[in-house]
């Protein structure tokens, strides 16, 4: 008897661990599971898309029926085609919204679960796609794992991100907001009330040039983010810093103070005008916070992610930067300026057919994220690993490692062409980080050998320091000491002369060497003073 026990104890302790199954489209089969123990509820949950042809996708419940985002739950006609099948059987799975799970409610995350109850054998889980097969790819990854009731709700929690969707016309439960806390909700993305039409937490597209409104006349509320069916005040920022009521925020991101009254609280977003065509989530967290001050000035703190916009030529002004604490500031997302015409951190569209450019001809630092009114030189990436100078990021994804001087900085998208036309904001994050390496991927070395010839090309591409350029040794018949100056922000040549540098500064050089501090640190000892 004891040894029963033993193996039945081994048993429970092996049914426990949740389990991962990838079933293909391509499988007429299906894939079976281990034994489920008879009695015990599991959850099964399935992610992922597949495609029914070369075009077309499905999920574990939904398909797409057109290439327009009409999605579909039943196939007219042939019930359970293009579903995951459990034994067979077509099960209602419940879709997750971003905040729950609801039966018969499209996901747009494509994240599916049904409960099940063991019946001592395995169960057979396979994609029934029995028209076309032969064009079938993909396959969706299943989780089985023990119900837990506890966990049952899967509400969120205070600080968690979660989703509120266009297409959820009952909206997401917040979890309880104690009673006279306060509590900060930050709301972002953008959702379609139709195929071209878009809205926020706020405001909506009246056309399609850029004509946002805040009230949809004659229908207060329509198409808000509301807080248990009313329409609160959204603060929105023009300038990606200063927030306030009845303003539009180009960077689409809100936030409100909200006092807790001890229960939870429902988010939706109003539209009951077609809400059938509908597509689209807003994503919103919700913190503890204190009282709101009228006085606060609403400056980034550091590791917090803040907006700077193409239409504030002023620009933002950053936390205070430790001296000699080395930064990484962070950069994403794009901006017009103009109607057609987007730019990045450091690069823009020179015409609509991706020709992307690094400089605007004749002048220097225009389009670009300036620090302190000045163009460093922000580290792209072309395969989102290896980040390095003059490189062009397909994600517009940028880094830039700085050192602290014991003050803040500015930061501004430098457009003063025709900075009227200007729309959108650069997303920015500055977090602490230790002294970068010296050297850095996919980026071009000096070393020695490199002559006063070879200058300028030198002083095109991201170099890697070594040994060779510190100033106790003198390889080169050219040997470099550095300055730095603090005003202009750039490291220069001297040859061995600190005036040399300000010579160059006179001649309007700098551009040969603009944010090279930033770029690549040097050693200590090739700071003079």
């Amino acid at each position: 008897m004891k040894v029963l026990a033993t193996v039945m104890a081994a048993l429970v302790v092996l049914t426990a661990a949740a389990e991962t199954i990838t079933v293909k489209s391509t499988d007429a089969n299906g894939e079976n599971s281990a034994a489920l123990v008879r009695g015990r509820d599991y959850w099964i949950v399935a992610e992922g898309t597949w495609y029914r042809d070369s075009v077309h996708i499905c999920d574990t419940e939904w398909y797409e029926y057109d290439l327009d985002g009409d999605w579909r739950e039943e196939y007219s006609g042939y019930p359970g085609l293009l579903d995951l099948l459990i034994d067979d059987t077509e099960v209602d799975w419940q879709g997750w919204t971003g905040g729950e799970w609801k039966t018969h409610t499209y996901s747009s995350r494509h994240r599916y679960r049904t409960k099940w109850t063991g019946t001592g054998d395995s169960i057979n889980l396979r994609i029934s796609a029995d028209h076309y097969p032969g064009e079938n790819s993909g396959s969706l990854k299943v989780t089985i794992s023990e119900a837990d009731e506890e966990e049952d709700n899967d509400a969120p929690e205070i600080g968690e991100k979660f989703s509120v969707c266009s297409t959820d016309g009952s909206g997401v439960t917040s979890p309880v907001l104690r009673d006279g806390q306060w509590y900060l909700f930050e709301v972002s993305g953008t959702w379609y009330r139709d195929s071209v039409h878009i809205g926020d937490a706020e405001w909506y597209e009246f056309d399609s040039d850029g004509d946002w409104r805040e009230e949809y006349s004659g229908y207060p509320g329509l198409l808000d983010l509301q807080i248990d069916r009313t329409s609160p005040d959204w603060l929105g920022s023009s300038d990606g810093r200063n927030y306030a009521a009845h303003t539009y925020s180009p960077s689409h991101r809100y936030r409100l103070y909200y006092e807790g009254q001890g229960r939870s609280v429902n988010l939706r977003i109003y539209d009951d005008a077609y809400p059938g065509e509908n597509s689209g989530c807003l994503d919103v967290r919700i913190t503890e916070t204190d009282p709101p001050d009228s006085d606060d000035d609403d400056t980034p703190e550091i590791g917090e992610e803040f907006s700077v916009c193409s239409t504030d030529g002023s620009g933002v002004t950053s936390p205070v930067l430790a001296d000699g604490q080395w930064y990484l500031f962070e950069v994403s997302g794009l901006w017009y300026r103009d109607s057609v015409h987007i730019g990045d951190a450091e690069w823009y569209e020179y015409d609509l057919d991706g020709d992307w450019r690094e400089e605007y001809s004749g002048y220097p630092g225009l389009l670009d994220l300036q620090i302190d009114g000045q163009s460093p030189d922000w580290l792209g990436s072309s395969n989102g690993g290896n980040y390095a100078a003059h490189t062009y990021s397909p994600s517009h994804r940028y880094r830039l490692y700085y050192e602290g001087q014991g003050r803040s900085v500015n930061l501004r998208i430098y457009d003063d062409a025709y900075p009227g036309e200007n729309s959108g904001c650069l997303d920015v994050v500055i977090t602490k980080t230790s002294r970068p390496e010296s050297s850095y991927d996919d980026t071009s070395e000096a070393d020695e050998s490199t002559s006063a010839d070879e200058t300028d090309d030198y002083y095109n591409d991201t170099y890697e320091t070594d040994d060779s350029y510190d100033q106790e040794e003198t390889g080169s018949s050219n040997d470099y000491d550095y300055y730095y100056e603090d005003d202009a922000s750039v490291l220069l040549p001297t040859y061995g002369c600190p005036a040399a540098s300000m010579l160059l500064l006179s001649l309007g050089l700098t551009g040969l060497a603009r944010g090279r501090r930033a770029a690549t640190p040097p050693d200590a000892g090739r700071h003079q003073s």
